[in-house]
């Protein structure tokens, strides 16, 4: 059997050609990965900040909500309006309508979460002077909400931190500042209807 010599036509690919196209595709290959890493961080940080936003305003909802139906009668003690708010951690109980009812109502801010109680109102009843603290919060069975949300401050009538109904009635005004996941804060100022008697 007589093999016959090959033409230029039918050599196939020299090794310098076979790199080039390698290293070509390896680039293009590289360049699509990047840009799919990018595209999914960055549905990743629109789904942190959807979720962020989501908790921001459920929360801001229920607590304005909460805090215009405050109710306060001056010949009932177990009824009041209590915050102190110091120290990296805060804590805001007071006594609310919910679903027709009265209700113990407690928010607090402490080791970068955020806490929610919601009770029957003979759960707690302050002794004279004392102010919540988030501890109390926590002994009486306030539960983590919101983990997108790391930090609630607060402040009223124009930068008092603390308040006493016993003694001030209940503020005009009371200015909310969120602090979430991300860093970013968002403050929400909430006017009590009632308010404003007891300065």
């Amino acid at each position: 059997m007589k093999l016959s010599p090959i033409s230029p036509k039918e050599k196939g690919f020299t090794l310098l050609e076979l790199l080039l196209a390698l290293s070509l595709g390896a680039l293009v290959v590289a360049g699509a990965g990047r840009f799919l890493s990018q595209a999914f961080s960055l549905a990743e940080r629109q789904d942190v900040s959807a979720a962020v936003l989501a908790d921001l305003g459920r929360i801001q909802d229920k607590l304005s909500s909460q805090l215009r139906s405050v109710l306060l009668h001056p010949e009932r003690q177990d009824l009041f309006f209590l915050a102190l708010s110091e120290n990296d951690e805060s804590a805001l109980l007071f006594t609310t309508v919910a679903d027709s009812r009265l209700k113990l109502v407690g928010w607090g801010a402490v080791s970068d979460s955020l806490y929610y109680l919601e009770a029957e109102l003979s759960l707690w009843q302050p002794s004279q002077e004392e102010l919540p603290t988030a501890q109390l919060l926590l002994e009486l069975g306030a539960e983590k909400i919101a983990p997108s949300l790391t930090d609630l401050s607060f402040s009223f009538d124009g930068g008092v931190s603390s308040w006493d109904s016993r003694t001030q009635g209940l503020p005009g005004e009371v200015l909310l500042l969120f602090t979430t996941s991300a860093g970013t804060q968002q403050e929400l100022s909430v006017i009590l209807p009632q308010g404003g008697e007891g300065q």
